[in-house]
């Protein structure tokens, strides 16, 4: 079952975006509400380029890409240490030719471990819309 990077389809912004709120409505219990809502996800998709992984068929994982910045709005799969990040965060930096950025709430200690062990580097930190 190999796994397949690609840009997404039109038809496959509204499955990604539902794929975001069941993980936020779950885990992330720092954001407002109204922030974790597959209609606030969608929100961002006009203005970004989406990355899907698919393995079988079935969409497991995106990635959201503000290209002209370089930078990682969105990282979310179905389950972890199946590589699917790494290989959307791969496909994205050869998309933009070089290194991105992004950001991570310090309340999302997985999330921040995980870039710990891919070497990314904190540059800021501070607060963000949305938090509680």
């Amino acid at each position: 079952m190999p796994l397949e990077i690609r840009p997404a389809l039109a038809d496959e912004l509204v499955p990604c975006a539902e794929l975001f709120a069941r993980i936020a409505i779950e885990g992330f219990y720092w954001l407002e509400p109204r922030y974790r809502t597959a209609e606030a996800m969608l929100g961002t998709f006009n203005e970004e380029q989406v990355f899907v992984a698919v393995r079988d068929g079935a969409l497991i994982g995106f990635l959201s890409l503000y290209r002209s910045d370089a930078f990682v709005h969105s990282l979310f799969v179905e389950t972890r240490r199946q590589g699917v990040c790494p290989a959307l965060l791969m496909r994205a930096i050869a998309e933009v030719g070089g290194g991105v950025s992004l950001k991570c709430a310090d309340e999302n200690r997985a999330a921040r471990r995980f870039y710990d062990r891919l070497a990314f580097v904190e540059i800021d930190r501070g607060d963000d819309e949305g938090h509680s």
